[in-house]
């Protein structure tokens, strides 16, 4: 009796190659349009980058000039367009991740498929396998017309055999690609909502932008004047504000313990910023020397860092996040305005000042690196900058500001710390 032929292990692989030939052909169109609106959107970025970085080079130049009402709402104004350009780079990589992940959909897709094939063609190869080896070497002859044709089904048997492997490779491969395409797909879904956390950010200071703008010109309707007298009204306010921190920490003592501290020259700290520029130093500097009716002939508490409005301030080391706070509330444009300290675990703490947005909470641990605040013009400020503070953590602690008269200041709470607390930030960071 002549048996039904069963289709070869040949038969099984061009079937499978067909239909895997048949899923990339008709994804290959969409994938390249992908390609190139990817393309597209990453010159898009790139030109804008260039947008941004003369916004900068243009903010550099405004900062140096006198300041008056005119620079003023020119840097302003500058900060909103160097802003909105960001917020375009931001959508731009939003849509390009949206693109990746589009691609890997249907990569997993892809593989999903070959796995399903691969399965099948290895099912059909088993079952027709088994009932080979069904077979009686007596029954495989009274079933045969020859010998010949015995020798070509044995020959067949052994060819599906290592096809059998071939499939099973194919297989773990293409688990091994899905399992890789998955982890990608959660790895850009994850940046998808840390992108669209930032895009909020930037519109949100963006938005501080345009109310101080307008507030300006409202309070000065327009007249230089009237600037003057605010800008004179500002360092009065910052006066005060020195006097009164002074009058505080004054009443503070303390015997600072080296041994609690970093060794000098370690590093215990890396930059809060990408880009250093110092635009002030520690101590008492020429500057400070000099202006003497800001910082009462005492020095400078930290370093100045030049960054535009809306740059992202990280942590200088891992610890956790005490307390932050916004002086402006109390006191406007007299002292630190919005501000974050962050206790480490090396006997330092840190604090960053003039903040536009604060993003860490009280309480908050934070690793060395990460994303804490973007810088401002808030508290007393002649221009967007980063004022950066090291304490030695057994001195700094976070109060409200008492007279020695027992009066109490309008500034409300913030670091305060005796004048043997404040440490030279340079002694524990990188060289620039």
């Amino acid at each position: 009796m002549q048996r039904k032929s069963q289709p070869t292990t040949r038969e099984l692989i061009l079937v499978f190659a067909g239909i895997f030939f048949f899923a990339q052909s008709a994804s290959a169109a969409s994938v390249s349009e992908i390609k190139d609106r990817i393309a597209d959107t990453n010159s898009q970025i790139a030109e804008i980058n260039q947008e941004i970085k003369q916004y900068e080079e243009d903010l550099a130049e405004t900062r140096a000039k006198r300041n008056t009402l005119e620079n003023k709402v020119s840097q302003i104004d500058l900060t909103r367009r160097k802003l909105s350009s960001e917020i375009r780079v931001t959508e731009g990589h939003l849509e390009s991740l949206g693109y990746d992940i589009n691609l890997i959909d249907q990569e997993i897709s892809r593989h999903q498929s070959k796995i399903n094939t691969s399965k099948e063609s290895i099912a059909e190869t088993i079952r027709h396998l088994y009932k080979e080896d069904q077979l009686t070497f007596v029954e495989l002859v009274l079933a045969e017309d020859s010998l010949s044709t015995i020798f070509d089904r044995s020959h067949t048997i052994i060819q599906m055999q290592a096809g059998v492997s071939d499939h099973v490779s194919n297989l773990q491969a293409s688990k091994l690609a899905l399992e890789q395409n998955q982890i990608e797909l959660e790895r850009n879904r994850g940046e998808v909502a840390g992108l669209k956390d930032e895009l909020a950010d930037r519109k949100y200071i963006a938005d501080q932008e345009r109310r101080a703008q307008n507030n300006l010109l409202s309070e000065t309707k327009s007249e230089e004047s009237s600037y003057q007298k605010l800008l004179d009204e500002k360092i009065a306010a910052r006066n005060r504000f020195e006097a009164e921190l002074l009058d505080a920490e004054a009443q503070l003592k303390m015997t600072l313990d080296q041994s609690a501290l970093p060794s000098p020259g370690t590093e215990v700290l890396s930059w809060p910023v990408r880009n250093v520029i110092i635009t002030q130093y520690f101590g008492n500097t020429a500057f400070s020397r000099r202006n003497s009716q800001v910082y009462n002939g005492k020095g400078h508490t930290g370093i100045d860092i030049g960054v535009s409005t809306g740059t992202k301030i990280f942590a200088a080391a891992g610890g956790t996040v005490t307390h932050t706070g916004n002086t402006d509330n109390g006191c406007p444009g007299g002292s630190y305005g919005k501000w974050a300290l962050v206790r480490h675990n090396n006997g330092l703490s840190t604090l960053y000042a003039h903040l536009s947005l604060i993003k860490a909470s009280p309480g908050q641990v934070v690793e060395r690196g990460e994303l804490i605040a973007y810088s401002g013009n808030t508290g007393y400020s002649t221009g967007p900058h980063l004022h950066f503070t090291v304490y030695a953590s057994q001195g700094v602690r976070v109060d409200k500001l008492t007279r020695a008269n027992g009066t109490v200041s309008s500034c409300g709470v913030m670091p305060i710390s005796p004048r043997n607390g404040y440490l030279n930030p340079l002694v524990y960071l990188p060289e620039e």
